[in-house]
């Protein structure tokens, strides 16, 4: 059975594994820059302790999500991933509903998020979920902006 729990620092290579493989099996390239992906090749020093969760998918580690506070009313939702042995099995839905669920527990009225024009499957579970596309950022890495509006606030 999937669950979801907070990441532990024993946790860091796994974390940097899965977002990898992800990477590497997507129709992106892989940039091994660790200026550019920090808070994933330092996810204690980035998540533990600090204003960010980053929740990562079952014992064996296969998939991971972050959320960052952008202001006092909105979040953002970032790397969403999963290992691509384990994809279509709907860990990044379940991720992505206890993501929202603690941004609401949280008082967070929006959430926030970006992903790449390409990743058609990320685009699909966004829009399912009810994330309306806000804008094209196609600056440097050509991402699709979403938001959406947390119920009851």
């Amino acid at each position: 059975m999937f669950s979801v729990r907070e990441f532990r620092p024993a946790d860091a290579a796994a974390v940097w594994r899965v977002h990898e493989c992800a990477f590497r099996a997507s129709r992106l390239p892989f940039e091994d820059d660790p200026e550019l992906e920090r808070d994933l090749g330092e996810p204690t020093a980035h998540y533990v302790g600090g204003d960010g969760t980053l929740l990562v998918g079952d014992e064996r580690l296969v998939a991971l999500g972050a959320s960052v506070p952008v202001d006092e009313t909105t979040v953002e939702f970032r790397r969403l991933r999963v290992d691509p042995d384990h994809q279509r099995r709907g860990y990044a839905s379940r991720l992505l509903d206890e993501l929202r669920a603690r941004a609401v527990a949280d008082g967070f009225e929006t959430v926030v998020l970006e992903t790449d024009e390409r990743l058609r499957a990320a685009r699909a579970l966004y829009e399912s979920r009810g994330y309306e596309q806000t804008g094209d950022g196609c600056g440097e890495r050509c991402g699709v902006e979403y938001r959406l509006r947390l119920q009851g606030r």
